[in-house]
């Protein structure tokens, strides 16, 4: 818990880049109010800083560090925000301002996790699945990739549609929702998903008419992937499901996530933060240790 620190934290300070182990002196400890154990505190001996080890953590200056773990945890376990602050017996804006600073670490976790090497596939599944925004006429769609071997979901990326059905006419004059940002968010999602493909790989999909174009254009040409075009079920009786991993991951969102419901009030209000609970789900899915 209390390191030794490598530098002080003041930038004119000529110890701000790391000196050797003594450029500091102990100054007691401090006991923050919801972290439930003591850290040290020190001093630099040239400039007269105090600094303690959470000086140079991630969580620096915030009054809740200790709900940074079970938060992400209850919020991909169909817990909506307001019920994660009440469970947590903290303030919904707190809940509302760590949700970003969360993703933003869930998101730089699954960087390193397609770099790494470790998720090497040679066979992907991508769909699409739609939700709202705000109201059922303001429709979403979501490009999803899912590895087929371990059900890692690879990529998840969120994209205006117009509004289609009974909703079309609404979403168009009453809301001018006709922008179609569908193609943008299946290219971004098959681009992250080639990451981690080999250089054999098949990509499996339904057989919308625009999803070949999309994978040959998100895939490199060194890996010439083979589209895998099915039916969405087959088999006899129909109880063979060949996309049956990632439609597997897509009713597990649903379940999990609370604004991603078919029925609810937990609506997404902001594009920018459904994609941030979209984050923090792959991450806690794929479990990463990112808190």
């Amino acid at each position: 818990m209390n390191k030794q620190p490598i530098a002080c934290p003041n930038p004119s300070c000529e110890n701000h880049l790391p000196r050797s182990a003594d450029f500091f002196r102990k100054r007691g400890y401090y006991t923050p109010k919801h972290l439930g154990h003591k850290l040290a505190r020190y001093q630099c001996k040239t400039c007269g800083k105090t600094f303690s080890n959470q000086t140079f953590s991630d969580d620096f200056r915030q009054h809740r560090q200790d709900i940074n773990h079970m938060l992400p945890r209850l919020l991909c376990s169909g817990v909506t925000m307001r019920r994660a602050a009440w469970i947590l017996e903290c303030s919904y804006n707190t809940v509302c301002s760590r949700l970003p600073w969360l993703a933003e670490k869930a998101r730089a976790a699954h960087e390193a996790a397609l770099d790494s090497g470790a998720m090497k596939t040679s066979y992907i599944q991508f769909d699409e699945m739609q939700s709202f925004e705000h109201a059922a006429a303001k429709a979403l769609t979501i490009a999803l990739a899912v590895r087929a071997k371990t059900g890692q979901i690879l990529s998840a990326k969120v994209g205006r549609i117009p509004s289609n059905g009974h909703l079309a006419d609404t979403g168009q004059t009453l809301y001018g929702w006709t922008r179609n940002e569908s193609p943008k968010a299946c290219l971004l999602a098959l681009r992250q998903a080639s990451r981690v493909a080999k250089p054999k790989v098949t990509v499996g999909c339904d057989k919308a008419t625009p999803y070949p174009s999309y994978v040959a254009k998100a895939f490199s040409k060194r890996l010439a992937p083979v589209v895998d075009a099915q039916a969405a079920r087959g088999g006899a009786g129909g109880d063979f499901d060949p996309l049956f991993k990632l439609n597997h991951k897509c009713a597990v969102i649903r379940s999990d996530l609370a604004c991603m419901a078919r029925r609810t009030w937990a609506t997404t209000k902001k594009r920018a933060r459904l994609q941030d609970r979209l984050d923090l789900f792959i991450a806690v899915h794929n479990g990463y240790a990112f808190t």
